[in-house]
């Protein structure tokens, strides 16, 4: 296992979600791969970095989720500019503003992992998008993004990853896979 990942991954970090992305980061810098972290604060940050056409391999979205969609923090009005979602980035915020190139899209934001949203994401370029369907315990998100990640390492095979993340407990379970 000492061979060197080129790998590039980047995270972004939803409100509150900061412990879990650095836990995230330590780890997979520590098996080798290269990883970026960009902390977002508006909804306009967060779908900018997903219509920047970035050139990573894996992007993994650290966030809270909720019906459906990507919670974003409450904000003073005079933050938010006029087209801004407030609250939630839903399906209809993303629809053809996501571009990305050829990666595998991992998030930890329980309820996004539907078909619905996974089509914004495929659609928009990604290879693969892998999410709850439900609402799943923290910890059992971290430990499905780490073992997905370790087993990555070991066997380069993405759906072998996702099967070994997703069978360590009926946490787990609640990831979906998107092609």
């Amino acid at each position: 296992m000492n061979r060197m990942v080129r790998d590039d991954i980047l995270i972004i970090v939803g409100d509150q979600c900061t412990l879990e992305a650095l836990s995230i980061r330590n780890t997979l810098e520590y098996f080798g791969y290269k990883v970026q972290v960009r902390y977002i604060g508006r909804p306009h940050d967060f779908m900018n970095i997903l219509s920047m056409e970035n050139k990573v391999d894996f992007l993994l979205i650290c966030n809270h989720g909720q019906s459906g969609g990507f919670v974003m923090p409450d904000l003073g009005e005079d933050v938010y500019q006029s087209d801004q979602p407030r609250g939630l980035i839903q399906i209809s915020d993303l629809t053809n503003r996501v571009k990305l190139k050829d990666a595998i899209v991992l998030s930890t934001a329980c309820g996004v992992g539907y078909e619905t949203m996974s089509k914004v994401f495929l659609e928009g370029g990604a290879r693969a998008f892998i999410a709850p369907g439900d609402y799943v315990e923290g910890s059992a998100g971290l430990l499905f993004v780490l073992q997905y990640f370790y087993m990555y390492l070991l066997e380069n095979n993405s759906d072998r990853a996702f099967r070994s993340a997703a069978s360590v407990d009926r946490e787990t379970a609640l990831f979906r896979l998107f092609k």
